[in-house]
């Protein structure tokens, strides 16, 4: 009987173990995208599943593609990032729009408003200087909460309509840090409390 009990709390501890720790997930969109004044690009993901499970989840830019697919960031969600990667080597100002949405179980139609700035001013080179700018968007705790419940969405980018606005996309990423389920972490606590009560009963036999 305290072999079986040994046993059971070993196995707690082997599947609780990797499932306690955090998880980072990242699906991220690489390539080269020209994108002037006025025009717009989407780039769908789902952290939960391959996206070909979720029909429409995909890119309207021809020059990136996928070539991360997160999947597996269930439970809660303890941080998130938007990132995204421009590119630009004239000396105009460059100004883009960036519209980051959750959506409801059963489509884009329930879409949730998450971030929006409608004229960042990503990049102003000179000659000579670095024509890279990245972007980046933490997430507050009432965001999460709603990808929490939602796992999937959408981000726009584009330029905004200004006269010798352009400028290049290579880069759009999500990245999520989850937490374990209580359900892990009490597996896991079962797991050590049971080895140890089976250690101590072992130490009081041997004393007899």
């Amino acid at each position: 009987m305290n072999r079986m009990f040994r046993s059971a709390a070993v196995l707690a501890l082997v599947v609780a173990s990797p499932m306690a720790s955090a998880v980072t997930v990242t699906e991220e969109y690489t390539g080269r995208q020209f994108v002037s004044a006025g025009q717009n690009f989407t780039f769908d993901f789902d952290m939960w599943f391959p996206n070909w499970l979720r029909p429409g989840v995909n890119d309207t830019a021809p020059g990136l593609s996928l070539t991360t697919d997160g999947t597996g960031a269930f439970g809660p969600w303890a941080s998130a990032q938007l990132y995204i990667d421009f590119y630009s080597v004239d000396q105009e100002r460059e100004f883009a729009r960036i519209d980051l949405d959750a959506w409801g179980f059963l489509g884009p139609w329930t879409d949730t408003d998450i971030y929006t700035n409608g004229s960042l001013n990503i990049t102003r080179p000179d000659a000579g200087g670095n024509p890279y700018y990245t972007f980046t968007y933490n997430l507050t705790p009432a965001n999460l909460s709603i990808f929490d419940n939602f796992g999937w969405g959408s981000v726009l980018v584009g330029a905004t309509n200004r006269t010798g606005n352009d400028f290049d996309i290579t880069r759009v990423g999500f990245r999520v840090t989850t937490v374990p389920e209580p359900s892990t972490l009490a597996l896991l606590g079962f797991g050590l409390v049971a080895l140890g009560f089976a250690a101590r009963r072992r130490r009081a036999a041997l004393s007899v």
